[in-house]
């Protein structure tokens, strides 16, 4: 299963990949990464520790931002119909 997909999971109301990816769009930041949610901090917290039991990586790692960075890029290009396991799609 892809990082994308696993974070994404069966649930629609699941909010980890919003969490993963805002969080990565906040530099990593605990605090910015809240605000923008309005949730606690231990909140985000409890929700990256869940992402990386999903995925194996750990999401507020700076090594592994850029593999959760591209997975999350990739994964919603192929929701979106932009991207095919073989390439771009032309659009």
């Amino acid at each position: 299963m892809s990082i994308y997909q696993a974070l994404k999971g069966d649930n629609p109301n699941d909010p980890t990949l919003q969490t993963v990816s805002i969080s990565l769009d906040s530099v990593a930041s605990l605090d910015a990464t809240a605000r923008t949610l309005s949730v606690h901090p231990n909140t985000v917290r409890y929700r990256l520790k869940r992402a990386t039991e999903i995925c194996g990586g750990d999401a507020t790692d700076t090594r592994e931002t850029y593999v959760f960075s591209t997975a999350i890029m990739l994964g919603r290009l192929r929701d979106a119909g932009l991207w095919r396991d073989n390439g771009f799609q032309q659009v």
